[in-house]
């Protein structure tokens, strides 16, 4: 149950929702608690998303995209 909370809480700011949304949903007093936690979640997967972004940007021709 811990992990499927943890999934939705790191996903619903890549859906658009607030990070006080997102805490207020959590039961988090604190936004900043949420930020600590899931705001890394985002860090991660723009990081994980800008090289393949990059790689079709340059390859897209070749790759038929």
């Amino acid at each position: 149950m811990h992990s499927f909370r943890h999934t939705v809480a790191s996903r619903a700011p890549l859906a658009g929702e607030s990070v006080d949304e997102v805490a207020f949903l959590l039961g988090h007093r604190d936004a900043n608690v949420t930020r600590a936690v899931y705001v890394r979640e985002l860090a991660d997967a723009r990081r994980r998303t800008m090289p393949r972004s990059r790689m079709v940007a340059e390859f897209s021709e070749i790759l038929k995209l």
